[in-house]
Parts: C-alpha cells; sequence; structure tokens
C-alpha cells in the first residue's frame, strides 16, 4: 500500500478536527498503519497520527512496539482479518520498556524534583496516576512480558511490591477510579512519595533494586 498523499493527509486532519469540535473527551486517539506495518517491527515507522486533539502527518509515537504487541495480545477487529499477522518480538519488547524507563521516565522523575512547572504537577492527581501507574505498568512487561491496564498494573503492585509502597498505589488507584483517596496528609507528602516509589519500581525494572 503506497503512502499516503497529501490531500488525504489534509482530509484526515479536517476529519479530525471536526470530530474533535464536536466532542473532545474521550480523546480517539492512535496511527494510521497498513497490514504490512503491522506485519513488521514498527522500530523505523512513522506514521500519520492524532493525539490529544493534534493530527500529525508522521512521527505517531504510538507506532512502537508496545502498541503491536497490545494488538497481538488482545485485538479486537471492526473490519478486516480478526487475527492479522502482526510482528512481536518479547526481548525486543522488554529492552524497549527499560530504555523508555531510562529516557522518558527518569526524566519526568527529575523533572518533577528539580523543575518548577514539573515540581507544581507532580502535586496534582493527574500526575499521581500517570507516574504511579505508568512506571509500574513497564516494569509488569519487563517481569511477565504482559501489558496491563493502569487499573490492572496498580494491583500487579499490590501483589508484587513489598507493603511500604501500598499506601501511594492505592493512592493512584483511587484516584484513577473516582473514589476519596486521603492516604497521605497534603499533596507535597503526596508527591515525595510518588516519587520515591517511581525511584524505586525503575531501580527494580532495572534489575538495580
Amino acid at each position: 500500500t503506497s503512502p499516503l498523499q497529501p490531500i488525504e493527509l489534509d482530509l484526515l486532519r479536517e476529519l479530525h478536527a471536526t470530530l474533535h469540535a464536536r466532542r473532545a473527551k474521550p480523546g480517539l486517539d492512535g496511527v494510521y498503519v497498513t497490514w504490512q506495518h503491522l506485519a513488521h517491527d514498527p522500530a523505523p515507522l512513522s506514521a500519520p497520527y492524532h493525539n490529544d486533539g493534534r493530527f500529525g502527518a508522521n512521527g505517531g509515537f504510538a507506532a512502537n512496539i508496545v502498541t503491536w504487541h497490545t494488538l497481538h495480545q488482545s485485538c479486537v477487529a471492526v473490519r478486516g482479518s480478526t487475527v492479522p499477522d502482526i510482528w512481536r518480538n518479547d526481548a525486543v519488547l522488554r529492552d524497549w520498556c527499560r530504555a523508555n524507563l531510562r529516557s522518558y521516565w527518569a526524566g519526568w522523575v527529575h523533572a518533577a524534583r528539580q523543575r518548577p512547572i514539573q515540581k507544581l504537577y507532580g502535586l496534582t492527581r493527574t500526575a499521581v496516576i500517570w507516574g504511579v501507574l505508568g512506571v509500574t505498568r513497564l516494569h509488569a512487561t519487563i517481569l511477565r512480558g504482559d501489558i496491563l491496564s493502569k487499573s490492572a498494573a496498580g494491583e500487579y503492585a499490590l501483589e508484587t511490591f513489598p507493603p511500604q509502597w501500598a499506601p501511594i498505589v492505592r493512592e493512584a488507584l483511587a484516584i484513577r477510579h473516582g473514589d476519596r483517596a486521603g492516604h497521605f496528609a497534603n499533596p507535597w507528602a503526596r508527591r515525595q512519595a510518588m516519587l520515591a516509589y517511581m525511584d524505586f519500581v525503575m531501580a527494580d525494572a532495572q534489575g538495580e533494586g
């Protein structure tokens, strides 16, 4: 299949803008790929994408091995083959997750400690969900090879990690589920616990714990 032409990309951009204007939530995020793309390693792929209300002609981050593995693990076909040929390599998946912890997540933690805007963001409920459950999902993939939802990752953490980390994990799950969260006296104490937990999970995933 040939790459999408400029006129086709313009139509997609217009379509997503219309859909986003009508209903911004939940977001309609994803990447545009072919069956041939799915059958091969996505590492060199640069695909059209839509993310958080923005359309891009190339460079979609979601065209990565985690997405491919998720489709391989739990594909729901709306049209076409119900069992598509999707490339999979567990060793490459684990390496990708470790690299993502060393790059994106280590930088996220550093910024949450050092940069004023990110330090403020670290006090929010959204940051707790993103940080606590985000690194936990990668830890689970490295250890077990599964791609877990955020909620399932929280349960995995409660089953896997020492009890000292349970309060911040339960806090993240409570926020995620819209329940009352109150395991910490204030947002500053919660941020400190969140970052300490993330340090622990990242080190453990790299075999440094």
